[in-house]
């Protein structure tokens, strides 16, 4: 099934024999992370595993977490844990497996979801662009945080009266149900001395507003409801983050974003 750019696959543990009791000598630290959950569906071998512990993204950046027990168990592995070295391991599993023979081999038979139909919000008719006005970057890729995107919208936002926002509004005349994407500044411009907050409005209904985006933050993902959604407007409103830099110039870069019906 296809997915907005998977950036990697880190591995969430999940024992379910481990309960509280099996807390490690090492020092323990705890970290609060925004998360999105989103249905994702697991395969191994064309066959849907069912986790007890649903995976998610790390909205940050983009990084998916799954559950390692019940991926290891799907491929015969045996997952211990030591509990004074806060280790995993992963083993062979049972014995020599039983091979069938042909006659019992039965082909299973796999119906994939249907892959998702998007529409770029590139492709969207544009009803009003204006202040450092959006673009789409179509000379080289967009950079962000080093890491690179093939399709991006960007904008020119700085400290001057005339280029303090950049504001665009599509017209998605109520055909689509959320739009989803990555959102950063363009490498162009990681030694500015400004960042700036994004903000999205459905309608005139502001469903968005980012924290402070400054140069070489990680993308991070969003994903929003915009069913029903007529005119949808996005504003990229400059802000100072330091005394020191070559430029005040910023260059706000979405990427990958994608429209569903």
């Amino acid at each position: 099934m296809q997915r907005l750019l998977w950036r990697g696959l880190a591995v969430m543990v999940v024992l379910a024999m481990i309960g509280s009791s099996a807390i490690a000598a090492t020092v323990i630290t705890t970290k609060k992370i925004d998360v999105v959950y989103r249905g994702i569906k697991i395969y191994v071998d064309g066959r849907l595993i069912t986790p007890t512990v649903e995976p998610f993204i790390v909205a940050s950046n983009g990084t998916t977490m799954v559950p390692l027990r019940a991926i290891a168990e799907a491929v015969g592995r045996n997952v211990a844990w030591d509990e004074k070295t806060s280790s995993i391991y992963l083993t062979g599993g049972a014995t020599a497996p039983v091979v069938p023979t042909p006659s019992q081999v039965v082909a299973p038979v796999v119906t994939p979801d249907p892959e998702p139909q998007f529409v770029l919000l590139s492709q969207i008719r544009i009803l009003r662009n204006v202040g450092g006005g959006f673009y789409r970057q179509v000379s080289k890729p967009m950079r962000i945080a080093g890491r690179e995107f093939v399709e991006g919208i960007g904008a020119v936002v700085d400290d001057t009266a005339d280029k303090q926002a950049a504001e665009m509004v599509v017209d998605l005349a109520g055909k689509y149900s959320r739009i989803a994407g990555f959102v950063g500044v363009d490498d162009e411009t990681r030694n500015s001395k400004g960042g700036y907050i994004l903000y999205i409005k459905a309608d005139d209904r502001q469903i968005y507003r980012s924290h402070l985006i400054y140069p070489a933050q990680y993308p991070f993902y969003i994903e929003l409801n915009v069913q029903d959604v007529k005119r949808l407007a996005i504003i990229a409103e400059w802000q100072e983050i330091s005394k020191i830099g070559d430029s005040t110039k910023v260059i706000p870069a979405l990427v990958d974003f994608r429209l569903y019906p």
